[in-house]
């Protein structure tokens, strides 16, 4: 008997925007869905959802495949992926702070927050003239620190920048995601079920995009095989009207610090991951581009 009713959650502002998506996607064919909103933190939040999701109190949980875990809860799976959105990362600064003329378009020593060691390192490579201030909050909230000019300029997804309100007075500047490269699966939603539902699954299939599982799978593959580098990697994949894969990555060696950044192109996903694993982690060139 096909469910009447599928229950979902979202994680976060920018999960409840593809929650509104998928609701009107699966609307569109017949099916009837109610959308349960968790707040608290967000790790706090996406253990709630999880916890219900287990429970059987709700059917889906939506969140940005960037922020999963590669270790899987038990007895949940990833159903399918959303499109790509944009993957790159941005600078948000202020209209005071932005001068086209200097490198990255911000006025000299200024000072940019970053989340990340990755981030830093790879802006470091680009331009070290800049006063870097590391901030450990979620890329939503350090827009506000430059809304509130608490700091001059942030790195955040751009995906996460498109979701605010357009205010006044800020720049947005992107990076190229070939030249600053993006955390694994980033500009992607993940929908999350349970490993028994297949009534559910057989119905979001119908709205799920199986080559952007391809690529975000040979990301976070790479993720999960150098454990733990949530913060000091990353790999960003994409396809050819040809059907081939183009990746970057970047790492950051723990031994000493160093920064890798490693090109590869393949006529398959299989076995790339393990390419790009091997060359990150051993001592060889630190920029080297390939193809196989």
């Amino acid at each position: 008997m096909d469910k009447k009713e599928i229950r979902l959650s979202s994680t976060c502002q920018l999960s409840n925007i593809h929650t509104d998506s998928l609701t009107n996607k699966l609307s569109a064919k017949g099916f009837n869905c109610s959308k349960v909103i968790a707040e608290n933190k967000l790790n706090d939040r996406l253990n709630k959802n999880i916890q219900q999701l287990i429970d059987s109190t709700i059917d889906v949980v939506v969140v940005h495949l960037r922020d999963l875990d590669t270790d899987l809860y038990k007895g949940i799976r990833i159903a399918i992926t959303s499109d790509r959105a944009d993957p790159s990362d941005c600078i948000i600064t202020t209209v005071d702070n932005f001068d086209n003329t200097q490198p990255f378009r911000l006025k000299q020593k200024s000072t940019i927050g970053i989340s990340s060691p990755i981030r830093k390192a790879q802006l470091v490579s680009l331009n070290s003239k800049l006063n870097i201030e590391s901030i450990e909050i979620e890329d939503s909230c350090a827009i506000q620190l430059v809304i509130n000019k608490s700091i001059d300029a942030v790195i955040v997804s751009t995906m996460i920048a498109n979701t605010i309100e357009k205010t006044e007075g800020l720049e947005i500047i992107k990076m190229h995601p070939k030249e600053f490269v993006p955390a694994c699966a980033q500009g992607v939603m993940a929908y999350l079920i349970r490993d028994d539902d297949m009534i559910t699954l057989n119905i979001l299939k119908q709205v799920g995009n199986i080559d952007v599982a391809r690529i975000t799978n040979v990301e976070r593959k790479v993720l999960k095989t150098i454990q733990p580098a949530q913060n000091t990697l990353a790999v960003y994949c994409q396809t050819d009207q040809m059907g081939n894969y183009h990746t970057w990555s970047a790492y950051i060696k723990k031994e000493d610090s160093t920064l890798t950044n490693y090109k590869l192109s393949s006529s398959t996903f299989v076995g790339l991951s393990e390419l790009i694993v091997q060359e990150l982690t051993t001592d060889k060139t630190k920029h080297k581009t390939n193809e196989i």
